[in-house]
C-alpha cells in the first residue's frame, strides 16, 4: 500500500475528523496488515490540556475490554510527506483500534429508532464496557452517542477517554 503520508511505520490514508486536542486519521499498519485510527496531538496545547491528553492516555494504556475502544501504541515520530519533505515535523499520537462502521449516533441518525432487541444489545454492551471501566476505577464522563464507536461487526466500543478520571473507591483510592 504506498502513500505520500506517513507516520513512523504507518501509511496516512486520509483524515477522519478533528477536535480540540487532535486530528484523526485513517492509516494503515503494514506490520499486522490492519487499518487503524491514529489521533495526532496538536503541537499548540496549553499545559492543563496536555496534562488532560496525558491522563487519557494513561487511563486507555490500562483498559482492555471488548466493548473499550483499544489503544494499540502511544509515541512520537515524524509525520512526513513525500511531496513537500520540508514540511515534515515531530508530532506526538496515539494509535487506536480501528471502529470502521462509525459513530453510534450516525448509525441512529441513518437507521431510526431502534426496535427493542436492538436497543438490548447495545445498551447491553455499553453497560458491559462501563461497568468494566468502573471496576477499575475509571469514569468516563462524556458519555454520549458520538463516543460510542462500531467496530466492522457492529460491536460497540466506549471511546474518548478525555474527560475520564479516577473514580474514589470505598477506600478513598482512585483508579488502576
Amino acid at each position: 500500500m504506498q502513500g505520500n503520508k506517513t507516520l513512523g511505520n504507518y501509511t496516512i490514508l486520509k483524515t477522519l475528523g478533528s477536535g480540540g486536542t487532535c486530528k484523526v486519521k485513517l492509516a494503515y499498519d503494514p506490520v499486522n496488515q490492519k487499518k487503524v485510527a491514529i489521533k495526532i496531538l496538536k503541537t499548540d496545547l496549553s499545559d492543563k490540556t496536555l496534562k488532560l491528553v496525558l491522563e487519557e492516555i494513561k487511563i486507555m494504556q490500562g483498559l482492555v475490554h471488548e466493548n473499550v475502544l483499544e489503544q494499540v501504541e502511544f509515541g512520537s515520530g515524524m509525520y512526513t510527506n513525500a511531496n513537500k519533505p520540508e514540511k515534515s515535523k515531530e508530532v506526538s499520537y496515539i494509535v487506536l483500534n480501528l471502529a470502521s462502521s462509525g459513530e453510534l449516533f450516525d448509525f441512529i441518525s441513518a437507521s431510526g429508532p431502534f426496535t427493542e432487541a436492538i436497543a438490548r444489545y447495545y445498551f447491553k454492551q455499553a453497560l458491559e464496557g462501563l461497568d468494566y471501566c468502573h471496576s477499575n476505577g475509571v469514569a468516563h464522563r462524556d458519555l454520549k452517542p458520538e463516543n460510542l464507536l462500531l467496530d466492522k461487526d457492529f460491536k460497540l466500543k466506549i471511546a474518548d477517554f478525555g474527560f475520564a478520571g479516577p473514580m474514589a473507591g470505598r477506600d478513598g483510592s482512585g483508579y488502576l
